[in-house]
C-alpha cells in the first residue's frame, strides 16, 4: 500500500508499504472521479507536474485535512495506485475494503451539494465504489463542495439510512457476516459504475470475497461473484430471491386454459438461477435466511436425509429444494412472437421476509429441456403454507438442475413442438400439463424443442403411452415421424403419427416395425382420435409459419381412459430413431 505525506514545503511525497511493515495511522479520501484527464495519477506524482489539474485541489484538502487532525500520511485512489499495473490494480480493488476499514478517518468530499439535504441527490450516492467506503470505515466526514464540514456517519445517520437502505447497525460497524446476500445486494441495487465489470468488483469487500479481474468478460463478472458466494455462503438462500415480486405467476396456466399461438403480449423469456446485476434485488432487503437452514442441510432435527449443498457444474447449478406444487407456464420464443405451454414447478426458498416471516417465498422453474430448467423474473411472495422446521419434511425435495445464466433459444425451420400432453387419468389435477404426470423422472423430456436440422424425413420421436397391466403384456407406443408426399418434395413435409403394437420383452420400437393405426397430418391444422385397449388418444397438430417457406409444427395431445376398473399405465421416452 501507497501513501502520500504533507511534507512542511507544501509537498507531496508517496511512500510504500510492504505487508511486514505495520501500517502508520492514515485518513483515506472518498469522492467521485471526474473528467479521466482532469485526475492526478501515479504517474503524475512520480513526475511531478499533476500540481495544473483539477483533481490536484482534492488531493491537497485531503493532505491538509489530515495534518490538522494529526496524521501524517493519507491515501487518494487516483494517485496512490499505478492502475498501468494490472497486477496492482488487481491487488488494489481486493484490497480496498480492507483499506478503508482500517483507516483513522474517511474523508467524504461530495462536490455537487452545498447542505447536507441535498445529499440525497448527490452523485456520490449513486456510485458503485462508494458503497465500500460508507460501510467499511469507522469514522466518516462529509465535506461540501465548499470543503466545508457538513457532519458525520453518525451524525446523518439516519439521512443516509432513509437515501440508502442501509440499517444504522451495519452503518454503525456490526459485522456484515450478519446481513443475508440480498440485504448486501440491494444496498448496491441503485448504484451505477462507468465499466460493467466493476459492478461485481466494487462489493468484493462487502461479501469478503477475494477473485482475480478479468476487464472485458462484461456481466460475467456479476456471475462469478455470485459463485464465489455461493462457496462462501452455500445455505443463504436469498441470493436466489431477486426479481418483480408478485402474489401469483401471471405465467401460470389454468386447468384447460389454451394459449394463443401468435402471443401478441411479451412474455419474459426463461433466465437463469442467478441475477444479472443488483438492480435485480431492489426489492429484497428484507429477505434472510430461514433460522433453522442449518437443520435442512444437516437432516438433524428429524434425523433426515441431509440435503446436499448447491454444486456448480459448468453453466448449470444443482441445488436441493422444497417443492410446493406443479403447473403449467406460458413460455414466448425471445426471436418469436410465439407462444407454448411448459410444465414447471414452484420450488420453495428457504428463506423470509424478516419482517413477515410466514409468507412464502417461491420461484417458478419452467422446463428448458434436457432435464434442465430456468426461471422468470418473477418472484413470488404470498401467504399459501411456507415450509417450517415442523412441516419442510411434508414438502417433495427435489434435486433439481438449473441454468446459472440466460440460454436463448430459437426456433429453426422444421423444429417440432410438443405443446401439450394432457393426461386424464387424474381429473383432480390443478393444470394441464405437457409431460405424463405419473413419471417424474421424465417429465422435463417434454419441454424441449424436438429440432431435425436438415432431416426431415424419417421417425425420430417415440413415446410409451399405455399399457393394460391387469390383461395384456402388450405395450403401446407413438410414434411421431416426417414424411414426404408422392412426389418426393421434402421442401413440405407433413408429420406423420404411428401406433405401435409391441410385447413388453421389447423396450423400443425399431424403424421397421409397421404401425397398428397411423395418419399423416394435412397442414395448416388437422386432428386425429383413435383408441387403442384402454386409452383414448387425440392429436392436434397445428404448423406455424416462420417466414415464406420455414415453419414448425405444434402438437398437442390428450390421452384419456376409456372404461371403468382399468389400471393403465403412462410413460414416455425421447428419441431419434432414424432420419436422413
Amino acid at each position: 500500500m501507497r501513501l502520500l505525506q504533507y511534507n512542511n514545503d507544501g509537498e507531496f511525497s508517496l511512500t510504500q508499504f510492504f505487508g511486514a511493515i505495520p501500517l502508520p495511522p492514515y485518513a483515506i479520501l472518498s469522492h467521485t472521479w471526474g473528467r479521466e484527464l482532469e485526475e492526478v495519477t501515479f504517474q503524475d506524482m512520480m513526475e511531478g507536474n499533476g500540481m495544473s489539474k483539477a483533481g490536484f485541489g482534492k488531493i491537497r484538502f485531503c493532505g491538509e485535512q489530515a495534518r490538522r487532525d494529526g496524521f501524517s500520511y493519507f491515501w487518494v485512489d487516483t494517485c496512490c495506485i499505478d492502475k498501468s499495473s494490472s497486477a496492482e490494480l488487481s491487488e488494489a480493488i481486493n484490497s480496498m475494503f480492507s483499506w478503508y476499514k482500517n483507516s483513522a478517518v474517511c474523508y467524504v468530499f461530495i462536490d455537487d451539494i452545498i447542505e447536507h439535504k441535498d445529499l440525497v441527490r448527490s452523485r456520490w450516492i449513486t456510485i458503485g465504489w462508494t458503497l465500500q467506503e460508507l460501510i467499511a470505515p469507522s469514522k466518516v466526514e462529509f465535506y461540501n463542495s465548499r470543503w466545508n464540514l457538513l457532519g458525520t456517519k453518525k451524525t446523518l445517520q439516519n439521512v443516509i439510512t432513509s437515501i440508502t437502505g442501509i440499517q444504522p447497525d451495519f452503518l454503525c460497524g456490526a459485522d456484515l457476516e450478519t446481513a443475508s446476500v440480498a440485504k448486501k445486494m440491494s444496498w448496491a441495487a441503485k448504484r451505477t459504475t462507468t465499466r460493467v465489470e466493476d459492478v461485481a468488483y466494487s462489493l468484493l469487500g462487502i461479501f469478503d470475497i477475494n477473485m482475480p479481474l478479468l476487464y472485458g468478460e462484461g456481466i460475467k463478472a456479476f456471475r462469478r461473484l455470485q459463485e464465489e458466494i455461493i462457496k462462501l455462503y452455500p445455505e443463504d438462500q436469498s441470493l436466489y430471491a431477486w426479481g418483480d415480486i408478485v402474489e401469483k405467476c401471471s405465467y401460470e396456466l389454468q386447468y384447460g386454459e389454451r394459449i394463443s399461438r401468435r402471443h401478441l403480449h411479451p412474455v419474459a423469456p426463461l433466465l437463469g438461477l442467478l441475477a444479472d446485476s443488483p438492480r435485480a434485488f431492489k426489492n429484497s432487503g428484507s429477505f434472510v435466511p430461514v433460522n433453522w437452514i442449518g437443520e435442512f442441510y444437516s437432516g438433524r432435527y428429524r434425523n433426515d436425509s441431509p440435503a446436499r449443498h448447491p454444486a456448480i457444474i459448468g453453466k448449470d447449478i444443482t441445488l436441493e429444494l422444497p417443492v410446493a406444487q406443479e403447473a403449467s407456464f406460458r413460455y414466448c420464443y425471445e426471436d418469436r412472437q410465439i407462444a407454448q405451454t411448459r410444465g414447471g414447478i414452484y420450488a420453495m426458498l428457504l428463506c423470509c421476509d424478516e419482517s413477515k416471516p410466514k409468507l412464502r417465498v417461491s420461484i417458478p422453474l419452467l422446463g428448458w429441456g434436457h432435464s434442465l430448467r430456468g426461471r422468470t423474473k418473477q418472484l413470488v411472495v404470498n401467504t399459501e403454507t411456507a415450509p417450517t422446521i415442523d412441516n419442510y419434511h411434508s414438502f417433495p425435495k427435489d434435486r433439481m438442475r438449473v441454468a446459472a445464466e440466460r440460454q436463448k433459444q430459437t426456433l429453426c425451420d422444421g423444429d417440432v413442438i410438443i405443446d401439450r400432453l394432457t393426461d386424464l387419468k387424474d381429473q383432480s389435477q390443478k393444470s394441464s400439463h405437457p409431460w405424463v404426470h405419473h413419471v417424474p423422472n421424465l417429465l422435463w423430456n417434454w419441454n424441449r424443442v424436438a429440432q431435425l436440422g436438415n432431416a426431415f424425413t424419417g421417425r425420430f420421436l417415440s413415446m410409451l403411452v399405455f399399457g393394460d397391466q391387469v390383461s395384456s403384456m402388450d405395450q403401446y407406443w407413438l410414434t411421431l415421424s416426417r414424411v414426404v408426399s408422392n412426389n418426393k418434395q421434402i421442401s413440405d413435409p407433413h408429420l406423420h403419427v404411428g401406433i405401435i403394437r409391441l410385447n413388453r420383452k421389447r423396450l423400443r420400437p425399431e424403424e421397421e416395425d409397421v404401425p397398428l393405426f397411423e395418419h399423416t397430418f394435412q397442414p395448416l391444422q388437422d386432428e386425429w382420435r383413435t383408441s387403442c385397449g384402454p386409452v383414448s388418444v387425440s392429436i392436434l397438430v397445428e404448423r406455424v409459419c416462420l417466414s415464406p417457406g420455414s415453419f414448425f409444427d405444434c402438437v398437442n395431445i390428450t390421452l384419456s381412459l376409456v372404461g371403468e376398473g382399468i389400471d393403465a399405465r403412462f410413460n414416455i421416452s425421447h428419441q431419434k430413431l432414424g432420419g436422413e
